[in-house]
């Protein structure tokens, strides 16, 4: 499914560009929205209702997660939803964009000549004098969309006082968190099944062997859904039928503990433990000078 995705694929639009008053229900969301919103956990049904409301207010968005999980499709679905569905998208990478360049698409919302949707991504980058002018924006009467998006803790950022208290305040009451993967390994099934029928729509579909599987499910996805996703694209345009362990990338298979070498692994454990147990020793704060933690030393915290 492309990144830009089509209002119409929810029906907002009639022939012609008449506007429907419906929004999308759940199982359209989940059947043709971004794969990421995918899945029946309760982060997945959070996550959806949050895009829910979003498309339904119309007002500005900050959307904050991990990189990769996929923040950008959520804004271009929000877009495509939105009243302004058929008016342009701009993404503006913040990170990457100079400030000269970032006070050219400032100066364009606030003379009003940028229509549709601006999309300010990593937007922990701007200085604070931008922010100013954001949280000044966002406090009038604008015609463009504005969705924001940082892969960073904007709250903490805040106290430390390294954001603009009045830009997050002007967000607090529209902020979406996206969960990363690993907390979302009971959506796994149905996020592994959007990226097979998208390869793959041959009757009858594709399937994982238990091994497979087991090694997606334990493997901890530092990319989150868009590494998922690579991943994903690579082994299900190089196999036939049933995805085995040996046709995942080697550092992904190798995460799977199961299978045969489950009885060697838990043969090893008690030895292991006893490793442990005897380098614990060798730390006791009374094991001699130099150790870690003596009880005569005050730490001061």
């Amino acid at each position: 499914m492309p990144d830009h995705l089509d209002p119409n694929t929810f029906g907002f639009l009639m022939p012609g560009g008449v506007r429907r008053r419906r929004l999308p229900d759940a199982q359209s969301l989940k059947t043709h929205g971004p794969g990421v919103l995918g899945g029946s956990s309760s982060l997945a049904v959070e996550l959806r209702a949050a895009v829910m409301a979003a498309i339904e207010s119309e007002g500005s968005v900050l959307l904050m997660g991990e990189r990769g999980v996929g923040k950008e499709r959520i804004a271009r679905f929000i877009h495509a939803g939105s009243k302004a569905g058929n008016l342009p998208f701009e993404a503006v990478d913040c990170s990457r964009s100079f400030e000269d360049e970032l006070e050219g698409v400032f100066l364009r919302l606030e003379e009003g000549s940028a229509r549709g949707t601006c999309y300010l991504s990593r937007c922990e980058e701007l200085s604070l004098r931008l922010q100013g002018r954001l949280a000044d924006y966002l406090e009038g009467s604008f015609p463009a969309r504005l969705l924001l998006s940082s892969p960073r803790n904007l709250a903490a950022f805040t106290r430390a006082g390294l954001y603009s208290r009045r830009l997050f305040e002007g967000f607090s009451r529209s902020v979406i968190t996206v969960p990363p993967l690993r907390r979302r390994m009971r959506d796994l099934g149905s996020l592994l099944d959007h990226q097979a029928c998208e390869i793959d729509s041959s009757p009858g579909g594709r399937e994982f062997s238990p091994e497979a599987f087991g090694a997606l499910a334990t493997y901890p996805w530092p990319g989150n859904y868009l590494q998922l996703e690579a991943a994903l694209q690579g082994v299900l345009r190089a196999t036939k039928g049933t995805v085995d362990l040996h046709d995942l990338p080697a550092g992904i298979s190798g995460f799977w503990v199961g299978g045969a070498e489950a009885a060697e692994i838990n043969r090893l454990r008690p030895h292991l433990g006893a490793e442990v147990d005897r380098s614990s020793l060798s730390l006791r704060p009374d094991s001699g000078p130099g150790t870690i933690g003596s009880p005569h030393r005050n730490s001061g915290s």
